[in-house]
């Protein structure tokens, strides 16, 4: 089984579901490769549907590897709340050692708690971001290192709120939105680099 080891602490598991040697796979240097980030409680094999169009296999080499604490994924647990920045360094020295230089990047934060009816004070507090982890490590990701983000899809609501002090505005373009009236207007505050 594909095996990456990250450091003492931590040692990816990942698919490259498109290469047709699944016990040893590796990157075709002529296709582009996707990295498909998977929400949280589910594992690389979220993206399924995905590795079995045809079309997909055959155009692209798609990458999916399971975050800490998810599927196959060997994380020594701890105390800490769940560290965005550091899952995006992590993912990003596992791109490193698979020789990944540009990347697209799908981001998937599904909400499926939303569905349910769910009450109590705890649950009621915290399900509304439980289940968010593709997209808001792939925008970290892309802070980290735009250089290596081709493009990105992220799939569910904006990240979760930021700590103003640790959250920096890599590229201010990239959180502009157009306005009805063809203006822009800042998804994030320009003095602050906080969420509104």
């Amino acid at each position: 089984m594909p095996f990456l080891k990250i450091s003492s602490s931590l040692t990816f598991f990942y698919l490259i579901p498109s290469c047709p040697d699944h016990q040893n796979p590796y990157l075709d240097p002529q296709r582009p490769t996707v990295l498909l980030l998977h929400p949280r409680l589910f594992d690389s094999y979220f993206f399924t549907p995905q590795w079995r169009d045809a079309r997909l296999a055959r155009a692209y080499n798609l990458l999916a590897i399971d975050h800490h604490y998810h599927g196959k994924t060997k994380a020594v647990m701890d105390d800490k709340p769940y560290d965005f920045v550091m899952i995006a360094k992590d993912l990003l020295k596992a791109l490193d050692k698979l020789g990944v230089k540009k990347c697209h990047i799908f981001g998937n934060s599904r909400e499926f708690f939303r569905s349910f009816p769910l009450s109590g004070p705890i649950l009621n507090s915290t399900m509304s971001s439980f289940s968010q982890v593709g997209a808001p490590i792939g925008i970290r990701m892309y802070m980290q290192r735009p250089e290596l983000v081709e493009s990105m899809i992220l799939c569910g609501k904006h990240p979760p709120t930021e700590v103003c002090s640790g959250f920096l505005v890599a590229d201010s373009s990239f959180y502009e939105a157009s306005t009805p009236d063809g203006g822009k207007q800042g998804a994030i505050s320009r003095s602050t680099g906080c969420m509104p």
